[in-house]
């Protein structure tokens, strides 16, 4: 059965009716907790998927809200907009929708395909490396082509590279997506001299995928760096790389790790460096709450974030890269360290803030709206 949020209004502005209804199929938890809930953070999608429907609502839009993978849900109220996430539900929903309504993807990766392409390289040159096969860890199954095809637009979270791993649609516009502020970086005090030997590897799920295997192999050769790992790692990759994992005194496996959390502040004043080199992200946003912390970003093309003059790009993003990187990177001076980490924060509370991001998805969803209009 499916389970539908209806006549949802975050946000009322003066005493304009909402004259219209939208129809927002995404994830239902954010509107089943508080923001002082500790589930809050547990994932940036939760304060996303908020913000969309408060976007709508300063639109004049009444929102009823589903779970992208709700297969079973039919419409029966009329909508002039549908914004979805996703290959499960979108396509069967679209044709059930009058051709006057204006249908949004909602896309938190690069194009699927792209995304699977790059996965698979990654298994493979793992393979050559290692002579071990391992199960694919963040493989798309579900084609998301046909939903591409029906939206009459396309919104993500990413940059100028995600963008263009989605050539053959448009409009596509890409978006910075948001950390929620927090005054912890003003409040202590780093010790940059001892933080730029360490490096911290904070992501989601998909070892391979994200490149840990890369790192672990490159801080294998390395002594006085220290690599600290805050994840979720799979038992066939913990046995393909136990030795990295538990026999090296410079790499510690610390596991997952609650956001705004004592120990992820913990981490946040040990580290200088936040890495992540990734095969395809729309954008990392594991990255933009690190960069929110003042940690400076050392990642690949792929994770969708933009680094100006206060982080590095992995370019190539391969072990021997990696290895000269951060050779490089623990040699920087304090001075240095501080500069590029006050860069990091500034641009996390300004480009990445949460009014930029509520001003940018509402002028991207009326961008789209107007277009089908016209």
């Amino acid at each position: 059965m499916s389970r539908v949020f209806y006549d949802l209004i975050l946000e009322r502005d003066g005493a304009q009716p909402f004259t219209k209804r939208a129809l927002l199929s995404y994830i239902i938890e954010p509107f089943l907790i508080s923001k002082d809930d500790p589930l809050f953070f547990s994932h940036i999608n939760i304060w996303h998927a908020q913000e969309i429907v408060r976007a709508l609502n300063q639109l004049k839009y009444v929102v009823d809200v589903i779970d992208y993978q709700d297969t079973q849900f039919i419409p029966h109220r009329s909508y002039d907009l549908f914004v979805g996430h996703g290959g499960i539900n979108f396509e069967n929903i679209s044709e059930q929708l009058p051709g006057d309504t204006t249908k949004i993807y909602f896309s938190t990766g690069c194009y699927w395909k792209f995304h699977n392409q790059q996965e698979l390289a990654r298994f493979v040159a793992l393979r050559k490396r290692r002579g071990i096969d391992l199960p694919l860890d963040r493989f798309i199954k579900q084609s998301e082509e046909g939903a591409l095809r029906a939206a009459d637009g396309i919104i993500g979270l990413g940059n100028r590279f995600t963008e263009k791993t989605y050539t053959d649609f448009s409009p596509v516009i890409m978006l910075n997506g948001a950390s929620p502020w927090d005054d912890h970086y003003e409040r202590c005090s780093k010790d940059y001299e001892k933080g730029r030997n360490h490096f911290l590897y904070f992501a989601g799920r998909g070892c391979v995928h994200k490149g840990l295997d890369l790192l672990l192999e490159a801080f294998r050769r390395l002594e006085k760096q220290h690599l600290w790992i805050c994840s979720y790692i799979d038992n066939g990759f913990a046995e393909v790389y136990s030795d990295a994992l538990f026999n090296h005194p410079n790499i510690h496996l610390i596991g997952w790790v609650q956001i705004r959390s004592r120990k992820f502040y913990d981490l946040m004043n040990t580290c200088n460096y936040a890495v992540l080199p990734s095969c395809s992200e729309g954008q990392a946003q594991a990255i933009v709450e690190c960069m929110n912390q003042g940690l400076i970003p050392v990642v690949s093309r792929a994770c969708g974030v933009d680094v100006g003059n206060y982080g590095v790009l992995l370019d190539p993003c391969n072990i021997d890269e990696i290895d000269k990187m951060i050779r490089r990177l623990s040699a920087y001076s304090t001075a240095q360290c501080r500069r590029m980490s006050q860069g990091a924060r500034k641009t996390a509370i300004t480009d990445f803030s949460e009014s930029a991001f509520l001003l940018n998805i509402t002028h991207a969803i009326q961008q789209i709206v107007n277009r089908k209009i016209d």
